[in-house]
């Protein structure tokens, strides 16, 4: 598999920041080793626009624990 990505020379190229592993959890609430909920409430709102699309959810102020 190749990964190709062209555009003309002195055309303008933007891309997208690669979401990073803080993108996904930094909202999550702190969980303990002796935790005993399945579901928890956000403790603060979303920080980037992975976490508002993760939370597009029925229940967006909760999260599970599988």
């Amino acid at each position: 598999m190749q990964n190709i990505v062209a555009y003309d020379a002195g055309e303008h190229c933007e891309r997208e920041e690669a979401a990073v592993l803080r993108d996904a959890i930094s909202d999550l609430p702190a969980v303990t080793w002796h935790e005993k909920r399945e579901q928890m409430a956000y403790e603060k709102p979303p920080e980037t626009e992975f976490q508002r699309y993760i939370r597009l959810t029925k229940d967006s102020n909760k999260i599970t624990f599988y």
